[in-house]
C-alpha cells in the first residue's frame, strides 16, 4: 500500500510539475509577444499596395443591370445586399437550429434566403435584368472544332449593351471584390462565354480575308486577360482558360490557311508575346493569397471555435478546454511569421512551375524544432511551444500552388505550338520541309517543359502536345493533337 501511495504521490508531483512548466512557459510567451519577421513585413508591404475592392469589381458584378440602371450602382447594391445577408446570418448563428431537425433548419434558412431575394429585387429599381443568350453557355471552344462550329458560335446574337459593359470591364483595372475568405466572386463565367464569342468572330474575320482585323481582335483579347491575371489566383486560372480559347482560335485559323504573309505573321506572333508574362502574373497572385491568409489569421480570435459543434448543444469539457487554451495562447504575429517563410517558398515554386521547370520542394518549418525527431510523438511537445494553435494552423494551411503554375506552362506550350503553326504558314512549307522545320524549331516554338521539338505526324499533318495537368479547355492530361 505504501508503494502505491508513493507512486501516486510521485505521479501527482510529476503532473503538477509539468502543468506548472506549461503554465510558466505560456505565461512567459504571453509577456514576451513575437514581432513580425522581415519576411512577413515585406509581404505586408507588398499586399498593402493592392486594392481590396475596386469599382471594376462592382462593375463586373453589375454587368446585367437593367438597361436604365448604371452597372456600377447595381453592382454596389448587390454587394451591399450580400454583406447585409452575411451579417444577418452571422448575428443569428447562435440561434441556429439543430441540422438534424430538417423542418426547423429549412425554415431558418428560408427566412434568410427570402430576405436576400427581396434585397436583390430592390437593386433592380423596378427594371428587368438583361440576359445572356442561353445557347452561349453550351457552345464551347475545343481543339478540333470544324468550321460550322466556329460559325455557329460567332453567329450567336448578343445584346450590344452586354458587349459594351463587358468591354468596359476588360478595359478597367483589377476586378477585386475583397480578400476576406468569404468575399464574393464576380460572375467570371459570363466573361468566359463572351470571350468564346469574341474569339469565334475573329476566326470568322480571318477566313473572310480581314486578317489584320482578326489579329487585332486576338491581340486585344490576350492583353485583356493577361492584364488582370495577377488580380487573384482565381483570376489567373480564369485568364489561363480564356487565353487557351483564344490560342485554339488562332491555331484553327492557321490550320485552314495555306500561307500567311510576313506582315500578318509578324503581327500574329507579336500578339502572343504578352503570354510570356503569365509566370510573373501567377507569382504576383501569391501576394494576394498572403493578403487573404493574413486577414484570416488576424480574424481568428473573433471566429467561432473549430472545436465547438455547429448545433446549439453544450460542448463537452474537453472541447471547451481546448477552445479556451487555443484562444489564450494564440499569437497573430507568430502565426504570420510561421506562414511568411512558407509563402515565399510557394511563390518561387509556382513561378518555376509556370516556367516549365521542376518546382522546388517546400521545406516547411518544424512545428517544434526541439522535438522534430520524435515523429508522431512530436505533438506531445505542443503544450510547451509558443502559439501552439497558430503554428498548427500555419502548418496545415500551406496549400500547394504548383499545379496552378503547371497550367500556365501548359498554356505557354499551346502558345509555342501556335507560333510554330504561324511560322510554317509564313514559310509556305510543305512535305518533308515541314517535318524538317518542326524537328529543329526556333526558340519560342519548342516544348517549354523539355526545350525539345514537338512530335509531328506527317501523314495526319498533326502536332502532338503533352498536357501536364487537366484543363477545362484542352481536356485531361496526356497527349492532345492539333491540326497543322
Amino acid at each position: 500500500m505504501k508503494t502505491v501511495k508513493k507512486i501516486l504521490l510521485v505521479s501527482l508531483v510529476l503532473v503538477a510539475t509539468v502543468a506548472l512548466l506549461i503554465v510558466g512557459l505560456q505565461s512567459f510567451y504571453t509577456l514576451t509577444p513575437s514581432v513580425l519577421s522581415p519576411e512577413a513585413v515585406q509581404l505586408n508591404e507588398r499586399a498593402a499596395l493592392l486594392p481590396s475592392v475596386t469599382d471594376n469589381g462592382y462593375r463586373l458584378n453589375g454587368m446585367f443591370a437593367p438597361k436604365d440602371v448604371d452597372p456600377l450602382r447595381y453592382g454596389r447594391c448587390l454587394l451591399d445586399a450580400n454583406d447585409a445577408h452575411r451579417a444577418e446570418v452571422q448575428t443569428s448563428a447562435k440561434k441556429m437550429p439543430n441540422p438534424d431537425d430538417k423542418a426547423a433548419s429549412d425554415a431558418y434558412w428560408k427566412k434568410f434566403s427570402d430576405r436576400a431575394a427581396a434585397w436583390v429585387v430592390g437593386c433592380l429599381e423596378g427594371g428587368t435584368r438583361v440576359e445572356m443568350p442561353k445557347e452561349l453557355a453550351d457552345l464551347r471552344i475545343k481543339p478540333g472544332m470544324d468550321p460550322a462550329q466556329w460559325q455557329a458560335l460567332a453567329a450567336v446574337a448578343i445584346d450590344p449593351l452586354i458587349v459594351a459593359r463587358a468591354e468596359a470591364v476588360w478595359a478597367g483595372d483589377a476586378r477585386r471584390l475583397g480578400v476576406a475568405p468569404d468575399a464574393p466572386i464576380g460572375p467570371f463565367q459570363y466573361l468566359l462565354q463572351l470571350e468564346r464569342w469574341r474569339t469565334a468572330r475573329a476566326v470568322q474575320a480571318w477566313h473572310s480575308g480581314e486578317r489584320m482585323a482578326a489579329i487585332a481582335a486576338w491581340s486585344r483579347s490576350i492583353n485583356d486577360w493577361v492584364k488582370t491575371a495577377d488580380d487573384t489566383l482565381i483570376d489567373a486560372m480564369i485568364s489561363t482558360a480564356s487565353l487557351s480559347q483564344v490560342l485554339i482560335g488562332v491555331q484553327a485559323a492557321m490550320a485552314r490557311s495555306e500561307r500567311v504573309d510576313d506582315a500578318a505573321a509578324d503581327a500574329a506572333i507579336a500578339a502572343l508575346a504578352p503570354l510570356e508574362m503569365m509566370p510573373k502574373a501567377i507569382g504576383d497572385t501569391m501576394v494576394v493569397e498572403w493578403q487573404s491568409t493574413s486577414d484570416l489569421v488576424k480574424s481568428m480570435p473573433a471566429l467561432p471555435s473549430n472545436f465547438l459543434p455547429p448545433s446549439s448543444e453544450t460542448p463537452g469539457l474537453l472541447a471547451r478546454t481546448l477552445d479556451s487554451a487555443g484562444r489564450l495562447t494564440y499569437e497573430v504575429d507568430d502565426t504570420l511569421n510561421f506562414m511568411a517563410r512558407d509563402r515565399h517558398q510557394a511563390e518561387l515554386a509556382v513561378i518555376a512551375a509556370a516556367q516549365g521547370k521542376p518546382a522546388p520542394a517546400l521545406q516547411l518549418q518544424k512545428l517544434t524544432p526541439f522535438c522534430g525527431g520524435l515523429g508522431a510523438w512530436e505533438y506531445l511537445c505542443v503544450p510547451f511551444i509558443r502559439n501552439p494553435s497558430g503554428r498548427i494552423l500555419a502548418l496545415v494551411a500551406v496549400p500547394s500552388y504548383v499545379e496552378y503554375g503547371v497550367r500556365v506552362a501548359d498554356l505557354r506550350n499551346l502558345a509555342a505550338v501556335t507560333r510554330l503553326s504561324i511560322e510554317v504558314r509564313r514559310r509556305a512549307l510543305s512535305g518533308d520541309a515541314v517535318a524538317s522545320f518542326i524537328a529543329n524549331p526556333p526558340i519560342g516554338m519548342r516544348d517549354v517543359f523539355t526545350d525539345k521539338s514537338f512530335a509531328y505526324d506527317a501523314a495526319a499533318k498533326a502536332l502532338s502536345v503533352e498536357l501536364r495537368t487537366r484543363s477545362s479547355i484542352l481536356g485531361d492530361k496526356g497527349i492532345y493533337s492539333l491540326q497543322l
